[in-house]
Protein backbone atom coordinates (compact mmCIF):
# COMPACT_ATOMS: atom_id res chain seq x y z
CA UNK A 1 0.00 0.00 0.00
CA UNK A 2 1.30 3.31 -0.92
CA UNK A 3 -1.20 6.21 1.07
CA UNK A 4 -1.62 9.53 -1.21
CA UNK A 5 -1.83 11.34 2.39
CA UNK A 6 -1.29 10.81 6.21
CA UNK A 7 -2.31 13.42 8.63
CA UNK A 8 -3.04 14.05 12.33
CA UNK A 9 -6.35 13.93 14.30
CA UNK A 10 -6.32 15.00 17.84
CA UNK A 11 -9.28 16.21 20.17
CA UNK A 12 -9.78 19.46 21.62
CA UNK A 13 -11.63 20.73 24.67
CA UNK A 14 -11.66 24.29 23.40
CA UNK A 15 -11.10 24.95 19.93
CA UNK A 16 -10.92 28.64 19.78
CA UNK A 17 -8.05 28.13 22.00
CA UNK A 18 -6.26 25.54 20.17
CA UNK A 19 -7.06 27.71 16.81
CA UNK A 20 -5.13 30.61 18.88
CA UNK A 21 -2.47 28.90 20.29
CA UNK A 22 -1.35 27.05 16.93
CA UNK A 23 -2.07 30.41 14.70
CA UNK A 24 0.31 31.78 17.35
CA UNK A 25 3.01 29.46 16.40
CA UNK A 26 3.13 30.27 12.60
CA UNK A 27 1.02 27.13 11.60
CA UNK A 28 -1.22 28.43 8.31
CA UNK A 29 -5.14 27.29 8.58
CA UNK A 30 -6.10 23.85 6.41
CA UNK A 31 -9.16 25.43 5.66
CA UNK A 32 -10.55 21.68 5.03
CA UNK A 33 -12.96 22.61 8.20
CA UNK A 34 -15.05 25.79 9.32
CA UNK A 35 -16.99 24.69 12.15
CA UNK A 36 -17.25 25.03 15.75
CA UNK A 37 -16.33 21.30 15.70
CA UNK A 38 -13.47 21.20 14.11
CA UNK A 39 -10.03 23.40 13.16
CA UNK A 40 -7.35 22.23 11.03
CA UNK A 41 -3.63 23.42 10.06
CA UNK A 42 -0.73 22.75 8.28
CA UNK A 43 2.48 22.28 9.38
CA UNK A 44 6.37 22.40 8.16
CA UNK A 45 7.40 22.41 4.69
CA UNK A 46 5.41 19.15 3.29
CA UNK A 47 2.37 21.05 4.45
CA UNK A 48 1.56 17.96 7.20
CA UNK A 49 -2.11 18.11 8.28
CA UNK A 50 -3.40 18.72 11.93
CA UNK A 51 -6.71 18.51 12.42
CA UNK A 52 -8.15 19.02 15.83
CA UNK A 53 -11.83 18.20 16.62
CA UNK A 54 -14.11 18.79 19.94
CA UNK A 55 -14.12 15.22 21.41
CA UNK A 56 -17.85 14.39 19.87
CA UNK A 57 -17.18 14.98 16.45
CA UNK A 58 -13.84 13.19 16.23
CA UNK A 59 -15.50 10.07 17.98
CA UNK A 60 -18.35 10.36 14.88
CA UNK A 61 -15.20 11.00 12.79
CA UNK A 62 -13.50 7.41 13.74
CA UNK A 63 -16.61 5.56 14.16
CA UNK A 64 -15.83 4.74 17.83
CA UNK A 65 -15.17 5.82 21.20
CA UNK A 66 -11.84 7.43 22.48
CA UNK A 67 -9.38 6.41 25.03
CA UNK A 68 -9.14 8.52 28.28
CA UNK A 69 -5.67 8.51 28.83
CA UNK A 70 -4.57 10.26 32.55
CA UNK A 71 -2.02 12.46 31.88
CA UNK A 72 -1.86 12.52 28.11
CA UNK A 73 -3.09 12.98 24.87
CA UNK A 74 -4.48 10.92 22.44
CA UNK A 75 -3.38 10.88 18.52
CA UNK A 76 -5.23 9.13 15.66
CA UNK A 77 -2.82 9.13 12.56
CA UNK A 78 -5.31 8.72 9.05
CA UNK A 79 -3.75 7.04 6.05
CA UNK A 80 -5.65 7.28 2.52
CA UNK A 81 -6.30 4.28 0.40
CA UNK A 82 -8.84 3.28 -2.24
CA UNK A 83 -10.40 0.63 -0.02
CA UNK A 84 -10.38 -1.19 3.36
CA UNK A 85 -8.80 -3.84 1.75
CA UNK A 86 -5.82 -2.01 0.66
CA UNK A 87 -5.15 -0.93 4.23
Amino acid sequence: MEPKFIWANFASSDLERTTAFYTALGFKPNGTYDTAEAASFLFGQNGFVINFFTEARLKKEVNGNLSVPLNGNEIIFSLSAKSKEEV
